[in-house]
């Protein structure tokens, strides 16, 4: 039975978070073998099939009957709307272990934290390193304004992705607009009255040395000429051309 889960630290969503958990086994006999703690994030503390993965934790060992052992689960935050959220701990999710006792085992923390979306500030590139795949997730404030939208990474054969939402939190199923850019993109984004772009990173999805550095940065676009056609006139005299600019 879980017995304790401090309650973590305000943090950033896509960040590195550490939480940590006491178990007590408190049948008769000792539970031995190897089995799965689950660890998720709730808005009730209370498990139920619409909480949000954070990520297992693999047990081993012999736990005798009236002691207890530490979990602890190393993961980055998942991409969740800014808000309270408890953190919900099911040991033995699988049911390996024979347990004699019946009801729930489960065990949340006392207290809420908050968890926001990192804000990615205007004209200012913030660096981004990856060891494995990684989610970032950064919101823009921008009003109604055209967007540049530049990523720059040192690996060319990482396999990166953004997913773009207005006002709300994308992933890889829920999102206005989609970019699988390998080592560089810059396009230009369209914000909108609500003013909150959301961009949903997965950073490094398949880098063969194992590591990529990245940067990202976002522009307020000026009134610009992005192009002209036809570009080239046969005949000399008046001729009807198509321009498309963007601000």
């Amino acid at each position: 039975m879980v017995t304790a889960v401090p309650t973590p630290t305000n943090s950033l969503a896509g960040e590195p978070a550490t939480i940590s958990y006491t178990v007590s086994n408190e049948g008769a006999n000792a539970a031995q073998g190897n089995w799965t703690d689950a660890v998720y994030l709730s808005t009730n503390g209370q498990w139920s099939a619409d909480n949000i993965l954070i990520g297992y934790v693999q047990q081993s060992g012999n736990i005798a009957a009236g002691s207890n052992y530490v979990g602890t689960l190393d993961a980055d935050l998942p991409g969740v709307p800014p808000g309270n959220y408890y953190v919900v701990v099911r040991p033995d999710v699988l049911d390996n272990l024979n347990e004699n006792e019946s009801g729930s085992h489960n065990g949340s923390t006392t207290n809420t934290f908050f968890i926001d979306v990192p804000a990615l500030n205007l004209d200012v590139r913030r660096l981004m390193c990856s060891i494995r795949a990684r989610t970032i997730l950064q919101s823009i404030c921008a009003g109604c304004q055209t967007l540049s939208l530049a990523l720059n990474s040192d690996s060319p054969d990482s396999a990166n992705e953004i997913y773009v939402s207005y006002g709300s939190i994308p992933n890889e199923i829920n999102f206005e607009y989609l970019e699988m850019p390998r080592a560089h993109l810059t396009n230009k984004l369209a914000s909108r009255d609500a003013g909150r772009l959301v961009l949903y990173i997965v950073l490094g999805d398949s880098v063969f040395n194992g590591f990529e550095s990245a940067s990202i940065e976002a522009n307020v676009v000026q009134f610009s000429l992005d192009s002209i056609s036809p570009t080239k006139v046969e005949m000399p005299g008046m001729s009807r051309c198509r321009l498309r600019a963007a601000r």
